[in-house]
């Protein structure tokens, strides 16, 4: 029997339970309680703070535009109209981009979307105010949906979700469900196919668990090292009261500046016994290790360089690279989202616009991959040599470097500065010819060496640093 091509069969195979996502193998990291703990590691665990906020300083270094598709009117005017929609925004795109990039941690994140018409500066009634006041529909804000606040998600019978649910956190009740098509979904890690991915959080619970256990061990084993273990004597043999009574002093005796404990008769002998604390610097490097592992799980290995005896510059520089190419590739995923949701849907809203138009605009963020120090160093040399040597010299550093050809005519850092001739002088070694016909004098051909393996050396840190990203 032939089947309809155009019918989805079968299932993407997450498993879910009341409407969420529930391939996490770990009860405390189910559901909205699940992302509470995962919001607690990042507000708690200063590993984790560090790995997210150097993830946000990081991407905040790129400059988000809208490009238009060709040279067109039309598409100009398109890119332009995208960017006055970031611009006439209630908030700046970066904090709609800097909520997206949370994905990272927590597998997903949400942006509702807002639109509003543009009526001009005065808001009236409902309709909010407007730099522009060409009645077209404009964004009002891309709203942030907190992850923790998410109830739930209504699936079609494919699985594919249509409605997301959201619960006011402070009633309680859940909200009106809000379509997908107003929504902006992002996704952090690829789960085959799980519509809540799957952050960096996740893995570092069991880190976080670890630091949690030997932390409260580290703190009761220097509390009983500098006050000691509180001992209780019995004088004679106690009775059920008096046994219940000394437990309850015991369970209520915490270390304070009233510290202070009080029985009637002689029913105990109390003293404090000193105990050592021998495995105190082993169990710290133990939480230092795990904090350490917490830190390369958010991509920032190169924070434990120079830290460490076996960190080393040379090692790190190549780190840091690949963590700004990680840093790219988030923001080229947060743009991707843009593009290929957002910028659609606001151009279906204003029909208008579509006239003249080859294809729609697209949001794009500029690298925060920066060249390094050497390599600018490098680049200001050769500008420095360019600007000041005669065409032969300039044309053929040029060919040695791998630069483009010019026209050696129009292009005035080839052009020599002109000279007044001078008097000749007999030590000096003889000048080129200018056909290069003439040979070189041995000076010249070790200067030239010289320049070439240098400007080779040069040329080779210059292609592994700026075509890494």
């Amino acid at each position: 029997m032939a089947s309809n091509i155009g019918t989805e069969m079968g299932v993407t195979g997450v498993p879910s339970f009341n409407g969420r996502e529930a391939d996490r193998y770990l009860t405390e990291l189910q559901g909205p309680e699940g992302v509470q703990t995962m919001a607690r590691i990042l507000r708690r665990e200063p590993a984790a703070y560090t790995v997210q906020n150097a993830i946000r300083l990081t991407a905040r270094q790129a400059k988000w535009k809208s490009v238009p598709a060709t040279d067109a009117p039309g598409d100009k005017r398109a890119a332009e109209f995208v960017e006055q929609c970031l611009e006439d925004m209630s908030h700046t795109l970066w904090k709609a981009v800097s909520f997206a990039l949370s994905c990272q941690a927590f597998g997903f994140a949400d942006l509702h979307i807002v639109y509003k018409r543009r009526s001009g500066p005065v808001a009236r009634g409902s309709s909010p105010s407007s730099m522009f006041d060409d009645g077209l529909v404009g964004l009002r804000k891309l709203a942030i949906r907190r992850q923790e606040t998410i109830d739930s998600w209504e699936r079609d019978d494919n699985g594919d979700p249509k409605f997301m649910v959201q619960v006011n956190p402070d009633t309680g009740k859940k909200l009106v469900p809000v379509p997908v098509d107003r929504m902006l979904h992002f996704i952090g890690g690829d789960d085959r196919g799980a519509w809540e991915g799957i952050g960096w959080l996740e893995p570092a619970y069991k880190l976080w668990h670890m630091i949690q256990g030997f932390e409260i061990i580290y703190g009761i084993g220097a509390q009983r090292s500098f006050v000691g273990v509180p001992t209780f004597e019995y004088v004679n043999k106690p009775d059920p009261d008096s046994i219940r009574m000394v437990r309850e002093m015991g369970r209520k005796l915490t270390i304070g500046e009233n510290q202070y404990i009080e029985y009637p008769g002689a029913v105990v002998k109390f003293s404090l016994q000193s105990v050592t604390n021998g495995n105190a610097g082993e169990l710290r490097e133990q939480i230092k290790e795990l904090r350490w592992q917490m830190l390369m799980l958010g991509l920032a290995q190169f924070l434990q360089l120079g830290n460490s005896g076996s960190g080393s510059r040379a090692l790190a520089d190549p780190l840091i690279v690949m963590f700004k190419s990680a840093i790219d590739a988030a923001n080229d995923e947060v743009a991707d989202v843009f593009n290929r949701h957002l910028i659609p849907r606001l151009f279906a809203l204003n029909p208008s616009l579509n006239q003249g138009i080859t294809q729609l605009p697209r949001i794009v963020p500029s690298r925060v991959n920066a060249l390094g120090s050497e390599v600018l160093s490098f680049l200001g040399g050769i500008q420095s040599f360019l600007a000041g040597a005669p065409n032969d010299d300039a044309l053929w550093l040029r060919e040695i470097v791998g630069m483009p050809e010019i026209d050696t005519g129009t292009n005035p850092l080839t052009q020599a500065p002109a000279e007044q001739p001078a008097a000749a002088d007999p030590t000096a070694d003889a000048p080129l010819d200018a056909n290069l016909s003439a040979p070189l004098s041995p000076r010249e051909l070790a200067r030239m060496r010289t320049a070439t393996r240098e400007f080779g050396k040069a040329a080779d840190l210059f292609e592994r640093v700026y075509y890494a990203q």
